[in-house]
């Protein structure tokens, strides 16, 4: 056997005995080391390691720590069984102090327990002692390899049956510096305070704690990728790498390439200039025929209009109606040039002492700047009103694009400005009442007067003849005048019952002016068709319509009739008259013709019927109607209705 076969099998032996935790010194069933077939103490393990410093175990090192720069992890998942990160740590730690060992047998160094000669027991020592090579026999190799691996399981064994709770320092021979038996001395026993039972009871919870660490399961690794539910590493898409580095891609960008291809688009941007040259004579001719068209038509239109005036038809009329308002405000516009133009020759006429002493020129002058004052004025409001607007419109725009508070705000902002709208709606309409209201109560006046004279000529007529001389002093009279003016009614009292009739009527005219809506709507389509009627035969060159002209509708009013109708009109207004005199200064009951009479109707108890929408129905009419009172929720179960539902 050679040395190099044997540095071999002893680096083998080192190697297999580093990488198995749990396979030769450990039973993973029994959570507890197997012990050794030939135990020894550790000091005799000590020194039979002492004894080891050959070439053969210098080989096996070096050999060892060739195959950890090879890529072999002792004790890794890949290589053996699974074990668990504390399994791990004893591993390492048990390696590191055999390579400490290792180094100090073969540093030679003559300090410590290496300067002792070696046994002579070991093979080792004998071989060396023998002067000899270092060179074993297969015998003395097994041995010396046995011994090697009762050390190591040794070491393993103290490690794993380390005991924190205990401390002392390990003697060269094996044993403890501390006293009492196994040469143990408990931490636990020197701390003051503590009674037996309290010792045993934390050695027991040590003893727990211990077992409890053997029997967990094993941490989960700290690093992510280690676990058999990982992704993994992301894998990136390189396609545009391999296509960039293909070669076809490399060849592309030589010189003849790439002239071939610039011609290549050259060609293309060509043809494409010419299919866009087609494109557009093709749309310009398009849009030449398109407006040859319409000359064309345009064309025919005039001949037509031409042919039309030629024929002398209505030429009068047309006449006319073509002198329209355009044509007026260029009139005024001409004649205002004209005076301006003689006032400035007149002004031009005078020498600076006439026109400075002139009047006239003076309030021309004055004129002209006045007129140039309120222009600009004019000018620079409807300015400001323009830019006013373009604010608050951007304003508008700015606050319509919020989510919430912009649109309540534009909404609160219309609310305002339908209040302002509607109250210059009223004002406008106000007027308007009161206008027609003071026409009434002049009306009213002249009425009541003319209808109080006749009233009290009757009462009281006027004497005939001359007074009688005889008698004694008659009393003072009041005149007529003075008696009418104190029959006739307060000006206030006036106003309110011409304001009451007058909303009263309102309010019945509106079925009327809805009637009269519909009439004018139609009206205005008919006189439509009329028009276009008109202008067809006037074409056809006919001097009178086919059908004659047909006046709107007339609009109805709620106001007493005057001019042709006044009769009528005053007899409603005595009506109102008589109607408030009957109320007594109260104005509540007053009208005119069918009014009155419905109010003499309704203040009278005996007209009014008994029931008024009839005869009673009766329970089987009512529910075939869906009326029934048993299905009407507002009674009660007395009653026969229909309770409702109590709360939840």
């Amino acid at each position: 056997m050679t040395p190099s076969s044997n540095a071999g099998r002893v680096a083998e032996l080192l190697q297999s005995q580093v990488q198995r935790p749990f396979s030769a010194g450990y039973d993973a069933s029994s959570k507890a080391p197997k012990m050794p077939s030939r135990p020894q103490s550790q000091g005799a393990s000590l020194q039979m390691l002492d004894r080891r410093r050959i070439s053969g175990t210098q080989s096996a090192i070096s050999l060892s720590s060739g195959a950890r720069t090879q890529g072999i992890r002792p004790g890794t998942r890949a290589n053996f069984s699974r074990v668990s990160s504390a399994a791990e740590l004893l591993n390492q730690t048990a390696q590191r102090q055999l390579l400490v060992v290792n180094h100090q047998f073969s540093s030679g160094r003559g300090t410590g327990i290496h300067e002792r000669k070696p046994s002579t027991i070991s093979p080792l020592a004998r071989a060396k002692a023998a002067g000899t090579s270092g060179i074993l026999e297969d015998q003395e190799f097994q041995e010396a390899a046995a011994q090697l691996t009762l050390s190591i399981d040794e070491i393993r064994i103290m490690q794993e049956k380390f005991d924190p709770s205990e401390r002392g320092q390990m003697s060269p021979k094996g044993g403890r510096s501390g006293g009492g038996p196994a040469g143990k001395r408990s931490d636990l026993s020197l701390r003051p305070g503590l009674s037996v039972e309290e010792t045993e009871t934390l050695r027991e919870r040590l003893q727990i704690y211990k077992m409890c660490r053997k029997v967990e399961p094993e941490l989960p690794p700290l690093s992510r990728d280690k676990l058999a539910d990982s992704p993994g590493k992301p894998v990136v898409d390189q396609t545009m790498l391999w296509r960039n580095a293909a070669p076809e891609a490399v060849n592309c960008w030589w010189p003849e390439r790439r002239k071939e291809r610039i011609l290549v688009e050259k060609e293309q941007r060509a043809e494409r200039h010419r299919h866009a040259e087609m494109q557009r004579q093709d749309s310009i001719t398009s849009i030449c025929l398109k407006y040859s068209e319409t000359l064309a038509r345009k064309h025919q239109q005039a001949e037509t209009v031409v042919a039309l005036r030629r024929s002398k038809a209505k030429l009068k009329d047309v006449k006319k109606d073509d002198f329209s308002s355009d044509r007026w405000l260029t009139f005024f516009a001409s004649i205002s040039f004209v005076q301006r133009l003689s006032e400035d020759l007149k002004l031009k006429k005078m020498s600076a002492g006439e026109a400075h002493n002139s009047e006239e020129a003076r309030e021309l002058l004055a004129r002209r700047g006045g007129l140039l004052r309120v222009a600009a004025s004019m000018i620079m409001a409807n300015k400001r009103i323009k830019e006013r607007r373009k604010q608050g419109k951007v304003l508008c725009n700015c606050l319509g694009s919020w989510k919430y508070f912009g649109r309540i705000f534009l909404s609160f902002k219309q609310v305002t400005n339908n209040v302002v709208r509607l109250q210059r709606w009223w004002h406008r309409t106000t007027l308007h009442l009161k206008e027609a209201r003071n026409r009434i109560a002049v009306r009213w006046v002249i009425l009541e007067r003319a209808e109080l004279a006749k009233e009290l000529n009757k009462a009281d007529p006027i004497p005939k003849g001359p007074p009688s001389r005889r008698g004694s002093a008659q009393a003072p009279k009041l005149s007529l005048e003075e008696k009418i003016n104190l029959e006739m009614l307060d000006e206030a009292l006036r106003l309110r019952c011409i304001e009451n009739e007058l909303r009263e009527r309102r309010f019945h005219f509106l079925p009327e002016l809805q009637t009269w809506e519909g009439e004018i709507a139609a009206w205005r389509a008919e006189h439509q068709a009329w028009l276009e009627q008109n202008k067809a035969s006037l074409a056809m060159g006919s001097e009178e319509p086919l059908t004659p002209f047909q006046w709107p509708p007339v609009r109805p009013s709620y106001l007493p009739p005057d001019r042709l109708r006044r009769q009528q009109g005053d007899e409603h207004i005595l009506a109102m008259w008589r109607a408030a005199r009957r109320s007594k200064g109260t104005c509540t009951d007053f009208g005119s013709g069918k009014d009155d009479k419905n109010a003499r109707n309704l203040a009278d108890p005996k007209s009014e019927p008994a029931r008024p929408f009839g005869e009673e129905a009766a329970d089987e009419e009512l529910a075939r109607w869906g009326a029934d009172p048993a299905a009407m929720p507002g009674l009660t179960d007395a009653d026969g209705g229909v309770r409702h539902p109590l709360p939840c």
